[in-house]
């Protein structure tokens, strides 16, 4: 056994229930990076405390703890530095919902990573370092055997165990193997020291890309001076052999203080602050991020849904938080409360506690509801003229300590009322960080005298739970006598961790270990004890010793990112044509192409300044603290009796071995400098060669792959990453989670013989500094972060392919003979058409699920590769396809078929095209005639463009019937067919006596076809190689692919009242509930008359009309003598939902409101139209709607009066719910239909209703 532990006893020791101490997800100071894509659209919230500096990902066994420790005994000293000890609870939570589904989505994609987190493009990401299980400890079984004996043993243990390890330097064997590099014989190469390996890198002519503001010296296309990136990233044919014990200096003096770094403690009452500021609209970014390491009622207390309410008057580093155990938020990962229920919390607990106890001139100067306190928080930003005003205020209003009692006890017993059932059992936490230069001390005696002094002064003390509060005590040993920096030795690292493992057979811990700058004999380290650890069970709940010179870097900013940690700059050599068709393939099929491709410009440079702008941070860091002394502390998260008891010796330290490094921060500053030099050259360069004209798409392809594992190797330096616990970067073979090898960087090879990480010989072509592009295949950096920012990047990925696939016709056609080029050139138009063809099917078959395995010819056409046709559409939507009939005199879109056909591919013809010029396969053959005009002539370029539309007649038999603002238009409503909404135009081939009637391309043989069209399947876009290899890679693509509809967050028929219309309830008793009682009955006679008619087929058309009117980011409005809608004046959804229900309500039931204004208590319906009138919902809106009909005999008014209209006839209403119920898989054929437009704009600004879902 190890240490001295030798029993373990139950330990609980809350009020309101057992409050148990969880597995650490980051300990306050080796905190997990901020990056986490778990939530999809959910808010991320950051601690204050986060640092991007370590990373962690905890999944062994109690057995590989055991073989570490075999290893570490049998002189397998570099191998410890990287086990990770495991217990039961190290597997990260998964909601039930969101997890499962991003699991489901990146299945396919991600088969080349072993098992990691969703955000799996960013592998080295610290935002996965939790290593506590985030289910219920009540649902966890302890497996050990129970080891019976007192609490009191088991705190004894404790604290001897604390003031042993605080009263000797180190217990490891001592200095003889502690460089832990492989030793060097006779006629292998020196070892080199810090410094030297600064003359090293040097010597090699590596710039020093920190010291300069402006990037990389192009490359130009003649320049052969290229330096030996071989002997700079991996080390030559000799690697040279780090040892830090050669930069070792003489023992300084060295200090030793003593502090508090931070405090959580359980409150019984708001009273424990002398005063408190009460925010009331508090940003999720102060919730409480990291694992707080403690369990409330076997629930980690950070994921249990909760607000900061505060902070004290004379506490303001105390937050004080509320806690809500019996909310629910079972399929979200965040823990701030829903804006529904911080309206309840606010109007229907706080404020009348507040009203109730408090005084009129306290009560005057607080908010009156949440609404009022909303409207105030986002004034800046939704009143600023200028618009560039993006956050809003957290406001703050004082309570006196008085008052403070008798609010918290009236707040929970109002929660005991069903109505707010959830806000039962609600608690106090108080939590303060990073206060350790608060209490510095040369004794643990003086420092907590000064906490305990400190804590009765700002806070009622007496009001803690102190059986509930727990303590970061830490120790930092700093050199006084020079400027020196202190790093831990990774060997003395392992002997701490092995110290605090119960026994060999059963550690009941887990650990982790940080590598500093990417060396194997200097980092970092934590251990959590087990539930049933004797330690876990006397009150230490986790530990960690780091070195402080990893605050150069840190930032306290809560959304900041760890230095190079941001996913997209590995987009940094992204080509911008390439990120231009990521940015619309991540959109086309919503809506045919409503993205735009005018963003990758912007994007890359702000990608560049980003870049620019970290190097900078970090040349400020090393240049300004050259002559400051860095410590390395240790840390221990305690219980308060525990702290209370500790009496730790207060001389010197015992023994001469010291268990850190003692080097010239001059000196390690240096070092940092060259090693984060060495990576950041070779990126600039990477990207200077990127920026040639001549460089094709092979060249693009692997500039981003070896952007992205510098970018990587670079963040993992910086940053002090866990390099073990990525397979990709740390292994030299591995498996992934379907079984299939893959080649890592090998990392774990080079730091155990070197001391450094090296980037393998083998796995790159040196000359001309690239991955091998044999290997490129069995490693996972194809897939860079820049793909994955992109929410369905699985279509960013299959555009990826296809570009490469054009780049490579691009090459053949620059490298071909003259007399081959027409055919190359013909296969460059294929490509064109079956991408414009797959457009359109998977714009029309979007709703429409077929098992096309069943048959490859449906397979192929599905694909885009048999074109289009009557029956092509036919066969795979089940529906014969809607033709429309197109007039053949002349217009913008000519006046014959082929015309018709050529004006898909123009974009030179004066016509806008204003929703639809950005689709892939138009952007395609833009690149096309680019790429020939560039390398042939101007008139080839030219001949082929025009040539577009001749070719394409073979193989689109019927085309989509487009305009300028969609390509699909909205034709009208015909007897007979359901869905008109996909209309298009066919084309006849004429056949003449005497003359090959194969002859599909001459365009005088085409005639527009009307109600006819051509029967069969039109000539395959089948390319002439490769073929098999494309349609496999499709097919995946096609599985994958994603659909959309509409989606009012209730199903249909409507069984509730919607959320939207409640609110805007909310709103209008408060507006007129004091001054205007008449006019609120009315709309509470319409509330309670909709919720009445819950259940009618029209009831639910009404809603449907209202959520989708509402829907819209911006107001439609229908100005007079306009027939369309346009944007109008922004007004409150709520307030327009509730009007236009009203409106529409009078009509379908005029018996239950008042025609007259005779009624006392309810205000008739000509009042009412006066107080509506400018509410943006006149009555001409509900003709356009459909919703009313004007009588025969009314005036034609513009805007009818109500006198002047009826309700539209039973059989046409019923007609429009079929007509509404039947698109709504289809999202802009529905918004298309209820705003009768044809403009797309209405599409994309009701995205609130829109919804995706897999095919």
């Amino acid at each position: 056994m190890s240490g001295p532990h030798v029993a373990r006893a139950s330990f609980s020791t809350s009020q309101e229930g057992s409050a148990e101490i969880s597995l650490s997800t980051s300990p306050d100071r080796i905190p997990s990076d901020p990056t986490s894509h778990a939530a999809g659209d959910d808010d991320i919230c950051i601690e204050a405390d986060c640092e991007p500096c370590h990373i962690s990902n905890v999944s062994s066994s109690c057995e590989d703890e055991y073989t570490a420790d075999l290893l570490h005994e049998n002189g397998g000293v570099m191998t410890s530095p990287y086990i990770v000890f495991e217990d039961d609870l190290g597997r990260p939570r998964n909601d039930e919902c969101t997890g499962q589904q991003e699991k489901e989505g990146a299945e396919e994609a991600m088969s080349d990573l072993e098992s990691q987190p969703e955000n799996a493009w960013e592998p080295d990401s610290t935002s996965q370092s939790d290593v506590s299980d985030m289910r219920s400890e009540v649902e966890i079984d302890d497996e050990d055997e129970p080891i019976s004996v007192s609490v009191e043993s088991d705190a004894h243990s404790a604290k001897c165990f604390l003031e042993r390890n605080w009263g000797c330097t180190c217990d490891c064997e001592g200095e003889a193997e502690e460089n832990g590099i492989a030793r060097i014989h006779d006629n292998e190469p020196q070892v080199y020291g810090l410094l030297d390996m600064v003359d090293y890198w040097r010597g090699l002519a590596v710039p020093d890309s920190i010291g300069r503001a402006s990037p990389h010296a192009e490359v130009g296309e003649s320049d052969d001076a290229q330096l030996d990136w071989f002997s700079i990233l991996s080390g030559g044919d000799n690697r040279p052999k780090l040892d830090i014990q050669m930069s070792q200096r003489s023992s300084p003096d060295v200090q030793r203080t003593w502090d508090v770094d931070s405090i959580i403690s359980w409150a019984t009452c708001l009273s424990v602050n002398r005063g408190l500021y009460i925010s009331y609209h508090s940003p999720p970014t102060r919730n409480l991020v990291s694992n707080m390491h403690i369990f409330h009622q076997g629930t980690p207390l950070h994921i249990i849904p909760h607000l900061r309410l505060g902070s004290g008057r004379q506490s303001p580093q105390f937050g004080v938080y509320v806690f809500f155990p019996r909310i629910s938020h079972v399929c979200r990962t965040t823990t701030y409360l829903t804006k529904n229920e911080r309206r309840m919390w606010i109007n229907e607990l706080l404020l009348p506690a507040i009203r109730h106890y408090c005084p009129p001139d306290v009560v005057q100067h607080h908010p009156r509801s949440f609404d009022d306190v909303e409207s105030k928080a986002y004034s800046r930003q939704r009143e600023a003229c200028s618009g560039m005003v993006h956050s809003k205020m957290d406001m703050h209003h004082y309570l006196p300590q008085e008052y403070l009692q008798q609010i918290w006890y009236d707040m929970r017993q109002r929660s005991e009322r069903s109505d707010l059932a959830m806000f039962r059992g609600m608690f106090i936490v108080l939590s303060a960080k990073n206060i350790k230069l608060e209490a510095k001390s040369p004794t643990l005696q003086q420092c907590r005298a000064k906490i305990v002094d400190h804590l009765h002064h700002v806070l009622d003390w007496s009001k803690a739970d102190l059986s509930n509060t727990w303590i970061d005590v830490g120790t930092e040993d700093t050199a006084t006598s020079e400027k020196c920096t202190f790093l831990h030795k990774s060997k003395c690292l392992a002997s701490w961790i092995r110290s605090m493992r119960y026994s060999d057979h059963k550690p009941l811990a887990s650990s982790e270990h940080f590598n500093w700058s990417l060396t194997s004999q200097a980092g970092s380290a934590r251990v959590e004890t087990r539930r049933s650890h004797p330690l876990r069970s006397g009150g230490i709940a986790y530990a960690q010793r780091y070195n402080v010179n990893k605050d150069l870097f840190w930032t306290p900013a809560k959304q900041d990112r760890a230095l190079f940690s941001e996913p997209n700059l590995e987009g940094l050599t992204c080509p911008p044509s390439l990120l231009d068709a990521w940015i619309v393939a991540a959109r086309q099929y919503r809506n045919a192409g409503l993205a735009t491709s005018d963003k990758s410009a912007p994007k890359l440079k702000r990608l560049r300044k980003v870049f620019q702008a970290m190097k900078a941070r970090i040349g400020f860091a090393l240049d300004s603290s050259a002559n400051t002394s860095f410590g390395v502390r240790e840390e221990y998260r305690i219980s308060w009796d525990l702290f209370t008891v500790l009496n730790p010796a207060a001389s010197s330290l015992q023994g001469q071995h010291r268990s850190f490094w003692i080097l010239s921060t001059a000196h390690v500053n240096r070092f940092m400098r060259w090693e984060f030099n060495r990576w950041l050259s070779a990126i600039e360069f990477v990207q200077s060669r990127a920026s040639r004209r001549d460089a094709n798409w092979e060249d693009h392809q692997r500039n981003m792959i070896m952007v992205t594992i510098l970018l990587r190797s670079l963040k993992a330096s910086v940053n002090c990453h866990h390099v073990a616990r990525r397979s990709q970067m740390f292994k030299d073979t591995y498996k992934n989670r379907k079984g299939k090898p893959l080649r890592g960087l090998n990392f774990e090879n080079s730091m155990r013989q070197t001391g450094l990480a090296w980037l393998p010989c083998d796995l790159f072509d040196w000359s001309n500094f690239h991955l091998q592009d044999d290997l490129v295949a069995s490693t996972t950096f194809t897939f860079n972060g820049l793909q994955g920012v992109f929410r369905n990047w699985k279509e960013v990925e299959s555009v990826s392919r296809e570009y490469s696939k054009a780049g490579e016709l691009e090459d053949h056609l620059r490298t071909s003979a003259p007399n081959t080029r027409p055919a190359t050139l013909n296969r460059m138009r294929k490509m064109v058409y079956r991408h414009f063809a797959l457009q359109v099917i998977r714009y029309t078959c979007s709703h429409v699920i077929v098992d096309y395995e069943l048959d490859d010819e449906l397979r192929l056409a599905r694909e885009g590769y048999r074109g289009l046709s009557f029956d092509i559409i036919h066969k795979l939507t089940g529906e014969p396809p809607y033709l429309s009939y197109s007039h053949k005199g002349p217009h913008d879109q000519g006046y014959a078929y082929h015309d018709r056909v050529h004006g898909l591919f123009d974009w030179d013809d004066g016509l806008p095209r204003t929703f639809w010029d950005h689709c892939y396969y138009r952007q395609l053959a833009r690149r096309f005639h680019s790429f020939i005009e560039t390398h042939l002539i101007v008139a080839d370029a030219e001949r082929w463009k025009f040539s577009l539309g001749k070719f394409a007649l073979p193989h689109l038999w019927m085309i989509p019937h487009y305009n300028k603002h969609s390509l699909f238009v909205k034709a009208p409503k015909i007897a007979g067919r359901l869905n008109p909404t996909r209309p298009f135009i066919s084309g006849l081939h004429q056949w003449k006596m005497g003359v090959d009637d194969t002859e599909y391309d001459r365009e005088d043989r085409w005639l527009l076809g009307g109600s006819y069209h051509l029967a069969g399947i039109p000539d395959s876009l089948m390319m002439d190689e490769n073929t098999d290899l494309e349609i496999g890679g499709e097919s995946e693509v096609a599985e994958a692919s994603e659909a959309f509809t509409i989606n009012f967050g209730s199903s249909i028929p409507f069984t509730e009242i919607p959320s939207c219309i409640e609110e805007g309830m909310e709103l209008i008793r408060d507006l007129y509930a004091t001054n205007r009682p008449r006019v609120l009955a009315h709309y509470e006679n319409s509330r309670a008359c909709l919720e009445q008619a819950l259940g009618d087929p029209l009831c639910d058309l009404l809603l449907m009309i209202v959520l989708t009117f509402t829907s819209s980011t911006v107001t439609p409005a229908l100005p007079p003598y306009k027939t369309s809608f346009e944007g109008g004046p922004k007004r409150d959804p709520g307030l327009l939902a509730i009007t236009l229900m009203t409106k529409m309500l009078w009509f379908l039931y005029p018996q239950y409101f008042p025609w007259q204004d005779d009624d006392d208590k309810m205000l008739g319906i000509p009042g009412m139209t006066k107080q509506m009138e400018h509410r943006g919902i006149p009555n001409r809106i509900l003709c356009k709607l459909g919703w009313v009909v004007r009588l025969p005999n009314g005036r034609s008014r513009e805007s009818p009066r109500n006198s002047e209209l009826r309700l539209s006839p039973y059989d046409d209403l019923f007609d429009l719910r079929v007509e509404l119920l039947s698109l709504m898989d289809d999202p802009v054929a529905f918004i298309s239909y209820m705003f009768d437009t044809d403009d797309d704009i209405w599409i994309e600004r009701c995205q609130k209703i829109i919804a995706r879902y897999r095919t």
